[in-house]
């Protein structure tokens, strides 16, 4: 569970084209975090879009931490690390792939690209309980995010 001393919910955006895996992180999110609100976006080229947008108002959305798939359509996800690692808005971010894909050629350039983890994704419900329990262990209850 988040840190109680932290008043502020945390906001995670979920960008993934797998609306069946988007539903179920959500409904799991939900029960297991329940101090998250997580943004769910299905559209990698739309994401991009929205988030420039909303940094330039002072009362936009910025994620406090960022989910995303890696083979999505219009717009990869090495697409989307690239860009929003080279702007100064999103540099803190942190950005988890989440991904299928075990190839070292993929999981190497996420991380040349700026990801700060790459996770599996899982193959059942318990796995995909224990992935959001690592998320909370690792990024929401021990790391300080920058806000």
């Amino acid at each position: 569970m988040i840190d109680p001393t932290d008043a502020k919910l945390y906001d995670v955006l979920l960008v993934d084209d797998s609306i069946s895996d988007a539903e179920l992180l959500q409904e799991l999110m939900a029960r297991i975090l329940p101090d998250v609100r997580l943004r769910v976006e299905h559209d990698s080229l739309q994401v991009l879009q929205d988030l420039q947008r909303e940094a330039r108002l002072s009362d936009g959305f910025r994620p406090d931490l960022l989910l995303m798939d890696l083979h999505m359509p219009r717009k990869s996800g090495f697409e989307v690390l690239r860009k929003l690692r080279s702007d100064a808005a999103f540099k803190s971010i942190p950005m988890l792939v989440l991904s299928d894909s075990a190839r070292p050629e993929e999981i190497g350039l996420a991380y040349d690209l700026g990801a700060n983890a790459y996770l599996m994704k899982p193959t059942d419900i318990q796995g995909y309980v224990e992935l959001l329990q690592s998320v909370d262990q690792n990024w929401f209850r021990f790391s300080k995010l920058s806000r």
